[in-house]
């Protein structure tokens, strides 16, 4: 059953990335950010942003109940970093955009309709809701890191394809083999001219299913809890920071870039989990 799953995730992805590749990115194909099915719309992005959430859960339970740990305390821990990531995601999200819309329409900082999250925002809210419930639970931190880093990264990258159909997350014009076409109304002030972008959000989401990959090989030689998140956190973190780079549209907060300086806090502390992994062989707590 698990192969006929892998097989079946495999072949899923390579259909979209053809899909692509061969029709969207040359302009071929040009699919809006919402699909109506029986009257019903659907935001795709969203779409996107849901599948990749339930197959990083999906990923990580599995992973947890192999391991002997709790199903319903996992759930539970589950849903309460789904709640602080939600409400961190949101706040980064305003914070990059309050100089610029945000600061003039006050009423519009709780309407999610219409998308509006950050990644990184997500990920300090997690964090900081599974820490808080940590005492609660009783459970190791690192431990549960540890499980929600092998399913993170393939549920980022589902996640990143999402982008596509905001016209969003690409990076400057090229013309290389495999440029994005972008609409006139989505390119950048400056840009107008231009047709063909860096499609950095694909970028990303390779870079991401790598990582997922050598996460999935190392999770049966390591012994000692912490370790996968730091792996996590450092290859994750160093993709984000060359990607964000490239991007025309990084959301900034009084000068600075977000994201980048997120990523660059998220290295740091897998740099530091690392060292402190080569001191305690076992339970880190």
């Amino acid at each position: 059953m698990k192969k006929v799953w892998n097989s079946t995730l495999v072949a899923v992805l390579l259909a979209v990335f053809i899909f692509f590749l061969l029709f969207a990115f040359p302009g071929k194909a040009v699919l809006g950010p919402d699909i109506f099915i029986f009257g019903l719309q659907i935001h795709l992005y969203s779409l996107f942003m849901a599948v990749g959430l339930l197959l990083a859960y999906s990923v990580s339970r599995r992973t947890a109940l192999a391991g002997d740990f709790s199903g319903s305390k996992f759930d539970a821990i589950t849903l309460a970093g789904l709640i602080g990531g939600v409400v961190g995601a949101r706040l980064f999200f305003v914070l990059g955009h309050w100089p610029d819309y945000y600061r003039a329409h006050g009423n519009e900082i709780f309407n999610l309709t219409n998308g509006g999250l950050s990644f990184y925002g997500a990920l300090i809210g997690g964090l900081v809701a599974i820490v808080l419930v940590r005492s609660f639970f009783k459970f190791s931190l690192f431990r549960v890191l540890d499980y929600f880093s092998l399913g993170l990264p393939v549920g980022q990258a589902i996640g990143r394809l999402g982008n596509y159909f905001n016209q969003e997350a690409f990076g400057s014009p090229t013309n290389l083999p495999w440029k994005m076409f972008v609409t006139p109304n989505s390119r950048p002030a400056g840009y107008e001219n231009s047709s063909f972008f860096h499609p950095t959000f694909l970028y990303e989401a390779i870079g991401l299913l790598l990582i997922f990959w050598l996460l999935q090989k190392m999770k049966f030689r390591v012994k000692t809890t912490g370790l996968l998140f730091a792996v996590y956190a450092i290859f994750s973190a160093s993709l984000r920071i060359f990607i964000e780079d490239m991007r025309l549209d990084a959301l900034d907060f009084a000068g600075l870039k977000i994201s980048l300086v997120a990523a660059t806090l998220l290295l740091i502390s897998g740099l530091l989990v690392l060292l402190r992994r080569n001191r305690y062989r076992g339970e880190i707590e």
